[in-house]
């Protein structure tokens, strides 16, 4: 109808002007501000891309009804639109400050959602700005992954900059070092950074910081450091793989618990004693496979004959086995790969020395090993041989019972054998790496 029409074209009109009013009168109400004080004013680079990521839309109608209608709609036009991906990478942990604040500058740059829950990283958003927010977050994983670690830049260089000649020269600082320094060694031209929440360019061709918001450039200068100059000792960076888990939890080194750990491990490590180097221990506690352990526990009491039911074994095994064997135990479609000459089961060591064993605990590529160390139920074990897909029947007895495990030796195992998944619990995760000469 022309009534609706007109009322529409005066609505829009109205909404124009309102908004060019709101724009036209932040400066027009202070004339006298010069243009340093209009800068105290002005909001920040980081607040104004926060507000580009805001959309307002203002909606006129004649009725309340309209309105809602009009809400509901959008919102689900809105909502089939929007998508998650979640990208896991392990260098999520190792993201600094800085690297922080490149990640909300993504989130703002591309009108997306970022959450980090471990080594996770989510985006969500409309469809086509998560696509190309996962590009910059895979580019800036990338770096920090290809980065030479932290501690060893911040013990060899300083990057500063030059002021006035009555300032001399200021050092960046450690965050900014490190992010100039492995560009640097990338042989990059030049590389986009954000200082005191404002765009600069670091021109190595040139040797200076251009300030994209103030158009000025200040020469800078790479310093090798000696020994001496290190003003303190970079910390030892850590390393997990179960950081997003929280059934798991670093084992204090100077506690009594973490003592014991090492002592029975390098007590049966043998000729790797020297070979051998802890990073660090992980305690485990999944309740539910702690439950499932307890249960099974309790049935091989009530029916085992041999003294010792349990055990505490080592397993080895790949980096990419860790988190399944940390959240749903040992189940043999993906343990087992390694070994089935005594049978088609999960397979434990006595001695860590044969976990150790790059057979058996291959390094991934930044050289870490992994072993648990597990409580095992063994039970009433035999010998066992590559055909076994479960323990065998045990000759004696009306019942038909079978064997709780088997093992290479019965008179002096090395190692065992499991054929059920509740009949061993992971109770500690030991990173190690191996010692080159």
């Amino acid at each position: 109808p022309k009534d609706e029409e007109e009322q529409l074209q005066k609505a829009l009109e109205l909404s124009k002007k309102l908004i060019q009013e709101e724009h036209s009168s932040s400066w027009t109400e202070i004339p006298n501000l010069d243009h340093h004080k209009k800068g105290n004013f002005s909001i920040s680079l980081e607040d104004a891309i926060k507000a580009a990521n805001i959309l307002q839309l203002d909606v006129f109608a004649g009725y309340n009804s309209d309105l809602i209608r009009v809400d509901i709609a959008f919102g689900k036009k809105v909502s089939q639109r929007q998508v998650e991906e979640k990208l896991e990478h392990r260098s999520v942990r190792h993201m600094s400050d800085y690297h922080m604040k490149c990640l909300d500058m993504i989130k703002r740059k591309h009108a997306v959602d970022i959450q980090i829950q471990g080594t996770i990283i989510g985006v969500s958003g409309f469809k086509d700005y998560v696509t190309q927010a996962l590009c910059d977050v895979k580019l800036l994983l990338e770096r920090i992954s290809n980065s030479v670690p932290d501690k060893e830049i911040l013990k060899t260089v300083r990057w500063v900059r030059h002021g006035p000649a009555s300032s001399g020269m200021t050092p960046y600082s450690a965050d900014v070092t490190v992010f100039i320094e492995n560009a640097w060694r990338m042989k990059l031209k030049n590389t986009d950074i954000l200082l005191e929440s404002q765009p600069h360019v670091i021109n190595f061709e040139k040797m200076q910081e251009y300030n994209v918001a103030s158009g000025k450039s200040v020469k800078i200068s790479r310093k090798l450091l000696e020994i001496g100059d290190v003003a303190q000792d970079v910390p030892e960076e850590e390393y997990s793989l179960l950081a997003n888990l929280p059934e798991a939890s670093k084992v204090n080194e100077e506690s009594e618990e973490f003592q014991d750990v090492v002592k029975n491990f390098y007590g049966t490590i043998q000729e790797y004693h020297s070979k051998i180097r802890i990073i660090q221990v992980e305690k485990l506690m999944n309740r539910l496979l702690y439950n499932q352990y307890k249960l099974k526990k309790a049935s091989v009491l009530q029916q085992s004959t041999h003294p010792v039911t349990e055990r505490t074994l080592y397993h080895g095994t790949n980096d990419t086995s860790v988190k399944e064997i940390c959240v749903h135990g040992f189940n043999r479609s993906f343990c087992g790969k390694n070994a089935t000459v005594y049978g088609q089961g999960v397979y434990f060591a006595v001695n860590s020395a044969l976990s150790v064993q790059d057979q058996y605990s291959p390094p991934n590529v930044d050289g870490y090993k992994f072993i648990f160390v597990s409580k095992v139920l063994t039970g009433d074990f035999t010998k066992g041989c590559h055909s076994m897909k479960t323990a065998p029947l045990k000759e004696t007895g009306d019942i038909p019972l079978r064997y709780d495990s088997v093992t290479d030796d019965i008179t002096k195992p090395t190692m065992f054998v499991i054929f059920n998944d509740t009949q061993a619990f992971p109770e500690y995760l030991i990173t190690c790496q191996r010692i080159h000469h």
